[in-house]
């Protein structure tokens, strides 16, 4: 006769930290189509058995008990003198979860046979747990010629399970006395009660979240005083409508969240830090939240918004994405700023930064930072344009890439050029206009004031470049303050017909670049305008349509110069 001593639990409660897969199992005899060779003591199957549990000094509000024992008597009941132990799972308010133990045959999870223990959330209410409502799966298998033990002990609150609950723990019986030992435990895992009602609503310490129960189990607290961590591949949505603090980190542990796509946060007002990938969240709106003591750093793959409305106090906002991504933070005065993919900025009080970084993909928009007066530094990569009408200095470097225009009517010096280089332009305006007319000096002692554009370089009120510069691509510039240029000053690759430079005084020029006459002239020069340039050098390397005659006059007036290339011959116009 088949004894099938697995029993459907249906346990409308709700259970927190459901397990970890487990490592072994007990069987159903003849489920392989022979013996189990799991028998207990006295030869029997062990038996689960299920009762309701009602409200008393083991469940306040009601529950289930659950009794393990063996069946001495090979009835295929659980009777009241075989049970052996008993576990208690206690009921609260909050969604109904459901677990169901079901035979597993002989196969891939367990080779000997065994029993697949399954758990979900009943969000359809009908009190089954169907296919698609099962969010964890864990395996008790069979070896071979050994019984596999399921103990389960009362687990007293702590870090475990912080309202106390049920230790699951399986073994093989390798000694064959019957009993799972402590030295024969490999798994052990967690049902967790809810916390008795009227309680504090504060969970003391750190939470894991690795499954849906885990989250109908969180929906009764409004603080987590340590962190919560997300380790749920296959959790879809997290919802956690009364959250209010999080007292240190919402963070990836483990799996991460790689399936997450709904991350419902409404009331949540304060964190110490959010460090979360989750590449299937399409949104991440935090409606509530004031502070971040931290950072807030949040990426995905298909991440396209990013809502802040509330969020006054933070140390940084870190945002990352392929993009098209919208980015909204309209209380926010103060904050580091790193985005990448960012499309639609929504900054209108930010007035300092220790830094902002910001990179775009392949689609190019408009940047606006209308209120920032001062930051640590400013790289920007790839925008459409970018404008900052009342930004007047940066300590740090500023390396700018906008492809139809610059505009900083505001800053009046730039100590650092962040080591920019002939290759890496500090300002690249594609094909648009630079445009720096409160710019009084450049220091960037630590690189080269770099200008690309083949639009205008507008700086009418820069007087001294400290180190190094180069104007490349241009097509027009107004540089008529300039008097002193440090270390070098490249002109190259320009469609410029006159360089006209009224107060230069003192520089060492390149015209044009490179070592052969082909590459890096100025194709279109034929004149420069630098009346007070009495000191220095210039250097002509392949300016085709400059005459010799001119070179001539401008090397005897600067004092010393080199012609690298033939220029243009006959007489000057």
């Amino acid at each position: 006769m088949k004894k099938d001593w697995v029993r459907r639990l249906l346990v409308t409660l709700v259970i927190g930290n459901w397990p970890v897969v487990l490592n072994a199992c007990n069987s159903n005899e003849d489920a392989a189509g022979g013996s189990s060779g799991n028998t207990g003591t006295d030869g029997g199957a062990p038996l689960i058995d299920q009762v309701a549990e009602p409200p008393g000094s083991n469940c306040p509000s009601g529950g289930l008990a659950i009794h393990l024992g063996t069946d001495q008597n090979q009835n295929g009941t659980l009777e009241p003198n075989e049970v052996t132990s008993t576990a208690y799972v206690c009921g609260a308010a909050g969604k109904a979860a459901l677990v169901l133990l079901d035979p597993e045959p002989t196969g891939p999870n367990c080779p000997a046979g065994g029993t697949a223990i399954k758990a979900g959330v009943d969000p359809n209410g009908n009190g089954t747990l169907e296919p698609n409502e099962v969010t964890s799966t864990a395996y008790v298998c069979s070896a071979a010629g050994k019984a596999a033990l399921v103990l389960l002990d009362p687990e007293p609150p702590g870090p475990n399970c912080p309202a106390a609950g049920t230790a699951i723990k399986a073994g093989v019986d390798t000694n064959g006395n019957g009993t799972l030992e402590a030295s024969e435990v490999t798994s052990t895992s967690y049902a967790c009660n809810a916390p008795p009602l009227g309680g504090s609503g504060i969970l003391q310490g750190s939470f894991t979240i690795h499954n849906s129960l885990d989250v109908a189990f969180l929906q009764q607290f409004t603080e987590v005083t340590g962190d919560l961590a997300i380790d749920a591949p296959g959790l879809k949505a997290v919802s956690l409508p009364v959250l209010t603090k999080v007292g240190k980190s919402i963070y990836n542990a483990g799996n991460g969240a790689p399936d997450l796509a709904t991350l419902g946060l409404p009331a949540l007002k304060s964190v110490g830090d959010v460090q979360l990938v989750a590449d299937s969240l399409g949104t991440l709106e935090l409606p509530a939240l004031q502070t971040v003591q931290n950072e807030l750093n949040v990426s995905g793959l298909t991440l396209a918004n990013v809502k802040l409305p509330a969020l006054i106090s933070t140390k940084a906002i870190t945002v990352s994405a392929p993009g098209p991504l919208s980015v909204s933070m309209p209380l926010v005065t103060s904050a580091e700023i790193n985005l990448s993919g960012v499309t639609v900025l929504d900054a209108p009080v930010l007035s300092s930064s220790l830094g902002v970084h910001i990179t775009q993909g392949q689609t190019k928009t408009p940047i606006s930072l209308p209120a920032l007066t001062t930051t640590g530094q400013l790289i920007v990569d790839g925008v459409s344009k970018l404008t900052a009408p009342k930004l007047t200095s940066s300590s740090g470097p500023i390396r700018i890439r906008a492809f139809s225009g610059i505009d900083l009517p505001s800053v009046n010096t730039i100590p650092s050029c962040g080591l920019s280089n002939y290759e890496v332009p500090m300002f690249d305006a594609g094909a648009g206009d630079i445009s720096l007319p409160g710019l009084l000096s450049i220091g960037c002692e630590d690189g080269l004031a770099s200008f690309e554009t083949t639009g205008a370089l507008i700086a009418p009120g820069l007087v001294t470049v400290k180190n190094g510069m180069q104007l490349r691509k241009l097509s027009s510039l107004s540089l008529s303050s300039l008097k002193q240029v440090g270390f070098g000053f490249w002109v190259h690759d320009t469609t410029l017909v006159s360089l006209d430079l009224p107060a230069l005084t003192s520089a060492t020029m390149t015209l044009g670049k490179g070592a052969s006459c082909g590459v890096g002239t100025n194709s279109l020069l034929t004149k420069v305008n630098a009346p007070n340039w009495k000191a220095g050098q210039v250097q002509f390397f392949g300016n085709p349509l400059f005459p010799q005659c001119r070179a001539d006059a401008l090397i005897a007036q600067v004092g010393s110069g080199l012609v690298h290339c033939p220029l243009a011959s006959g007489p000057c116009p």
